[in-house]
């Protein structure tokens, strides 16, 4: 075998170990595409202060991600006593507009239960619960936040 034979050899070998090295590294795995997009996902993104009584209100609002947000809307539980339907029970549901950002004027509670809901599904929020509706059927996503401490 001659010198030349040799040194392409060596080459191709260490060719083939770095670009092995290269690929399965740390680096470029995080660059690579996840293999499954993030499913359905609500997120709280401005919390309400802590407070009870049917004359405090203030304002809750987040973004909704992975759904089309025009199949969707959002069902929120303010936490006193047990957990109450928001903003009224008669219009439990909150729509989210095109950009998958959503907001409402609440009742204020100790916790925030924020729930994405395909709609059209038949999903009927109870008025009051001692228990949160699982992420399950037409309940798509869920956010839990406690209220913010006043400052």
């Amino acid at each position: 075998m001659s010198n030349e034979t040799v040194t392409r050899r060596r080459f191709t070998q260490i060719g083939c170990t770095v670009l092995l090295a290269i690929s399965t590294s740390p680096l470029a795995m995080a660059q690579q595409p996840p293999a499954n997009p993030p499913g359905p996902q609500v997120k709280v993104t401005e919390v309400p202060p802590a407070g009870g009584g049917k004359d405090r209100t203030d304002a809750i609002a987040g973004t909704v991600s992975g759904v089309k947000a025009k199949d969707c809307q959002i069902v929120i539980f303010s936490k006193t006593d047990q957990w109450y339907v928001q903003p009224l029970v008669d219009t439990p549901f909150t729509d989210i507009d095109d950009e998958g950002k959503w907001d409402a004027d609440i009742h204020l509670g100790a916790e925030y239960a924020v729930f994405l809901i395909k709609r059209g599904a038949g999903y009927k929020p109870p008025a009051t619960t001692k228990r949160l509706p699982k992420v399950e059927g037409a309940v798509l996503a869920m956010a839990l936040v406690k209220a913010k401490k006043a400052e």
